[in-house]
């Protein structure tokens, strides 16, 4: 992965953690907080058969975002959808990444496809994983 702060080891890693522990259907706490974009906030999402099925803003400016309708579950990634993107899609936009060591989601994550640029990266921050199914 040139040009990613993705350990090849790491991703290895996490892939095969997520293989063996990631589900289709679970709950997670999102916050975003960086570049210049629809999603800023908290928020607590709901994956159901791999797609997200429920948005709930947690903090001032989420609950604002989600009062205006937004279809936030086109804006917001499933934990899968994360991952393929710090693995594969995205990779070499990432500047920074954790995984979770159990489960091997990214826990948190800095896309940044301009370096030089101001207001295009993506961060995300994920809490509070739980298998619901």
């Amino acid at each position: 992965m040139p040009g990613s702060a993705v350990d090849p080891d790491v991703a290895a890693s996490a892939s095969a953690a997520w293989a063996a522990h990631g589900s289709d259907d679970y709950a997670f706490t999102l916050t975003a907080e960086c570049g210049e974009r629809l999603l800023w906030g908290t928020y607590r999402v709901t994956v159901t058969g791999g797609t997200i099925t429920d948005v709930v803003g947690l903090d001032e400016t989420a609950v604002r975002i989600v009062g205006e309708g937004h279809d936030l579950a086109e804006e917001i990634p499933t934990l899968s959808e994360l991952q393929a993107r710090v693995l594969d899609t995205d990779a070499d936009d990432v500047a920074e990444v954790s995984f979770d060591p159990a489960t091997g989601y990214p826990a948190s994550v800095l896309f940044d496809p301009m370096p030089q640029g101001t207001d295009d990266e993506e961060c995300y921050v994920v809490t509070d994983y739980a298998p619901t199914g």
